[in-house]
């Protein structure tokens, strides 16, 4: 797949270009004068690294950790931490612009000018986020299609897209190679960051299911889901019953509840709107284009992946010192970028075969570049109050 992307054009390099020269700056303000998650995970890896235990989703920690060179000083953790993030957004845009071009059959030497338009394309959904709500938080409440605060849900970026790519092509084609990638980005994705586990593992085997029928396929589709859950079981039997883990990471160790909306309510005072505001893009397709939103596999699929997270996250929540963090809601955000990437994707696929625009085409073309337009906005408000909330 990479072979393919780097037959690039011209215009791909000056957005490569703008890419890290925005991220930088703003993972370095996000590090070093904000009190986001860079620095609870920063303050993990030096306990890790004090302990001499290694973190079970090491993927991430370990990455920054090497690269601080075993370091537990905190601003040589953050310098590493923007450099990671840094990295990350720029594979997130690279895997993004490969999948929007294979799913489309676009190649970037034989078909330069639409590579380009899929190129501006990738780099809008980099930006997407919500609209602001009178007397409510910009971000918290919400789950937008990207973060810029958390550092371990933007690592997780690239094998979640990738995850989906791949296993969206099974269920497309019933083609068993897809299966290897598939396991493979499942098992990356989880030992970065286990959320991007928890929708996957019933939905794939359920859509592979209601497409292909209880039969050969329907089981090989459950080999990732098993790879993965020996992963996540691993984990908790030496996160729970070994003396390494007891303490967990810097103190912390996940204790779970039932609940209904609890930590949710916390930060959004009116959730149906959060939601409405969340998924703004996907529903405006879905009213423009109702037939063709709901005939479209990948859509259908990654629409069924965030429902799923958002269930999830509205009935399971931490318990203890780390309640109100919602982090039973990470995955939330990383399947709302990929519905809105398969939304893309079917919207190109429409306009090519109806090149003709119409007021519904130009409708969703402002949502989107408004949505795009937020983004730089609240990356902007981030430098204006030193807070992502």
């Amino acid at each position: 797949m990479f072979e393919w992307i780097r037959r690039r054009t011209a215009l791909f390099w000056v957005l490569v270009t703008l890419l890290l020269s925005g991220a930088l700056p703003t993972f370095w303000f996000l590090a070093f004068h904000v009190n986001s998650d860079f620095h609870h995970h920063a303050g993990f890896i030096a306990g890790f690294i004090e302990r001499g235990v290694p973190p079970l989703d090491f993927i991430y920690y370990g990455t920054v950790a090497l690269l601080a060179g075993l370091s537990t000083e905190m601003d040589v953790l953050l310098r590493a931490t923007v450099v990671v993030m840094t990295a990350a957004l720029l594979a997130k845009f690279l895997v993004t612009a490969t999948c929007l071009g294979r799913w489309l059959e676009v190649d970037p030497r034989d078909d330069a000018r639409e590579f380009d338009q899929l190129a501006l394309l990738s780099l809008g959904l980099l930006l997407l986020f919500c609209l602001p709500l009178p007397s409510m938080n910009w971000y918290l409440g919400q789950f937008p299609p990207n973060v810029w605060h958390n550092s371990t849900t933007i690592a997780t970026m690239p094998f979640a897209v990738m995850l989906f790519f791949h296993s969206a092509t099974f269920l497309e084609t019933g083609r068993a190679r897809q299966l290897l990638p598939t396991a493979i980005y499942c098992a990356l994705g989880l030992m970065t960051k286990p959320s991007v586990f928890f929708a996957f593992a019933p939905i794939f085997p359920l859509f592979a299911l209601a497409r292909f029928g209880p039969g050969r396929r329907f089981l090989q589709a459950c080999i990732p889901v098993a790879v993965g859950a020996s992963l996540l079981l691993g984990y908790m039997a030496l996160m729970f019953f070994t003396p390494l883990y007891e303490h967990g990471a810097g103190g912390w160790q996940p204790q779970l509840g039932l609940g209904w909306l609890d930590v949710w309510r916390l930060h959004s005072s009116n959730i149906p709107l959060s939601i409405l505001d969340s998924v703004a893009l996907p529903l405006l397709f879905l009213l423009a284009y109702p037939r063709q939103c709901l005939g479209d596999l990948k859509v259908r699929y990654a629409a069924a992946l965030l429902a799923f997270g958002v269930l999830l996250f509205a009935v399971v929540q931490e318990t203890g010192d780390w309640a109100i963090s919602g982090n039973m809601s990470w995955q939330n955000i990383m399947y709302n970028y990929l519905l809105h990437c398969a939304v893309v994707v079917a919207f190109v696929r429409i306009k090519r075969e109806q090149p003709r625009w119409r007021a519904r085409d130009y409708a969703l073309l402002v949502a989107f570049s408004a949505q795009a337009a937020l983004g730089a906005l609240y990356i902007l408000n981030i430098f204006r109050t030193g807070d992502y909330f």
